[in-house]
């Protein structure tokens, strides 16, 4: 498979929007990275086609909310 084959076949994917762009990289054999430039057209970039193939999110997971204020369970020693 050429190059251009491979990016035509990475970009099928993120379209099919089944995999994770990390899945897709360890299925087609290169780095998460390639595939992030691949989604953005600055690799094997087809004419008069809408970039990006796949909108991604740039929020970090929300930290869990479950935990207490620990402040609340202090308090103040003298010495």
């Amino acid at each position: 498979m050429n190059t251009q084959d491979k990016i035509d076949q990475i970009i099928v994917e993120l379209q099919a929007n089944e995999l994770t762009m990390q899945e897709i990289g360890k299925e087609m054999g290169v780095s998460t990275s390639y595939i992030y430039e691949v989604n953005q057209g600055r690799y094997g970039r087809i004419p008069n086609y809408n970039y990006p193939v796949r909108m991604v999110s740039a929020k970090r997971k929300e930290k869990p909310t479950d935990m207490e204020v620990w402040h609340e369970d202090c308090y103040e020693v003298k010495l």
